[in-house]
């Protein structure tokens, strides 16, 4: 290394570059990048939590011991909610079967109780918001009386004996806030006041002041009388407009109560047209059903008819031996037939199921059918498992599902052409 290419001493000299690599400085500056990114990655962990929606707490199974503890709930006003989703949960489960169906009754019924409470609730409201829209009429009233108040000081100060003695500046003010007044209280509607005829009067006896005789004095007179009788027209004008303008605000509240009223009534109209087209609905369906099982009846007793034909045909032909067997079968018909016995009720609940079951060609279970059937008549659940077993020919039942979901379905079956024909026949008789 030379300076300004010298070769002395002094200007000459040597640098040595070491290129080796400092391995503590190199550890030490890896350890801290790798604290620093475990450092961020516990960061963004937390982070994730925190941003996490929250889990829903588990519900818990059911049992006997869980079901009387959720009635409990149930029954307090407090723990409702909580206890209602509880129980929306188990019956989604498929946790309701036979055994346990007393028990969901009695929290279904509980949960019902409820009802009366929040009809009490929602008329309190009802109450309360009358009684503040009440108060609020009020309150507006009592401004629009107000704002009639602010009217008749503003105007009271326009009379000449008091106007007089008000500067430019003043009597500018006061006509601006009278008219602000008047914007206020008209909403949109302006109307004029109409120009007072005092101070041409009061100009006219004041010009003819210096006057002396008996005119000047009659003129006088006339001035005063003709200023007296304006002021009293004011007067009599301001209170028929404060009485005007009382009158409009009673009419805005009796206005907008009629609009709610008829807004009520509207919303229960068509809730009961609503209510009459899904009974109408629902009745054609019916008579639909009533129409096609009478088609079907009528077809099953032309085949009856057909049969009966055939058999006596049959009888006919055959020999001593043969006619005795069909005799026997006759018989065995005839006991079969005739050892079902109904009752009215136990015919009108085949009839009704025949109708329901033939809607739900997928089948149906009991507390299916017999919630249908409570509608219409007074029948338990034994009753209608009774009479379903008691026809095998027009209702089979079929078992559904796996597991905890297995379900055990009634069909219809009247006319299941697998099924002997004598079988239906006789079981039709029978129903009839």
């Amino acid at each position: 290394m030379k300076i300004n290419d010298s070769l002395e001493k002094e200007d000459t000299g040597r640098i040595h570059v070491d290129y080796a690599l400092a391995r503590d400085d190199q550890f030490e500056f890896e350890c801290l990048q790798r604290s620093m990114a475990r450092e961020m990655r516990h960061i963004q962990r937390l982070e994730e939590e925190r941003l996490r929606p929250p889990s829903p707490p588990p519900v818990t199974h059911y049992s006997d011991h869980e079901a009387s503890l959720l009635l409990e709930k149930i029954k307090a006003d407090e723990s409702f909610s909580k206890a209602s989703q509880v129980l929306i949960t188990w019956l989604e489960r498929g946790e309701c079967n036979r055994r346990t169906s007393t028990n969901f009754y009695s929290m279904v019924q509980n949960v019902h109780s409820h009802t009366r409470r929040l009809n009490n609730e929602r008329s309190a409201v009802r109450d309360e918001f009358e009684r503040y829209k009440i108060q609020f009429h009020q309150k507006v009233q009592d401004v629009a009386v107000q704002m009639c108040q602010i009217e008749r000081v503003l105007a009271a100060s326009h009379k000449q004996k008091c106007w007089d003695h008000f500067t430019k500046a003043q009597r500018k003010n006061i006509d601006t806030w009278q008219r602000q007044a008047q914007e206020l209280r008209e909403s949109e509607e302006q109307s004029t006041i109409k120009p007072d005829d005092t101070g041409d009067d009061m100009d006219f006896s004041d010009d003819d002041s210096d006057i002396s005789g008996p005119s000047a004095g009659k003129k006088r007179k006339m001035a005063a009388h003709s200023g007296a009788h304006s002021g009293n027209d004011n007067v009599e004008n301001q209170n028929l407009k404060e009485e005007n303008d009382a009158l409009k605000c009673q009419m805005e509240g009796f206005k907008n109560e009629v609009d709610m009223v008829r807004q009520e009534g509207k919303t229960e109209v068509d809730e009961k047209e609503k209510q009459l087209r899904s009974l109408q609905n629902a009745l054609q369906g019916m008579q639909q059903q009533l129409i096609s099982q009478r088609a079907a009846t009528l077809k099953l007793e032309k085949e009856n008819q057909e049969l009966k034909s055939k058999v006596d045909q049959e009888k006919e032909n055959t020999e001593d031996t043969d006619n005795t067997t069909a005799s026997n079968s006759k018989d065995e018909l005839s006991v079969t037939s005739s050892g079902l016995n109904l009752t009215d009720k136990e015919a009108k609940m085949i009839g009704l199921i025949c109708c329901f079951l033939h809607v739900h060609p997928h089948g149906a279970t009991v507390d299916y059918l017999w919630s249908y059937l409570r509608q219409i008549l007074n029948v338990r659940v034994r009753e209608v498992e009774d009479l379903l077993e008691k026809i095998p020919s027009l209702f089979q039942q079929e078992i559904v599902g796996v597991g905890a979901a297995i379900e055990r379905r009634w069909i219809y079956a009247g006319l299941n052409r697998d099924l002997p024909a004598t079988s239906n026949i006789n079981n039709l008789d029978a129903g009839v």
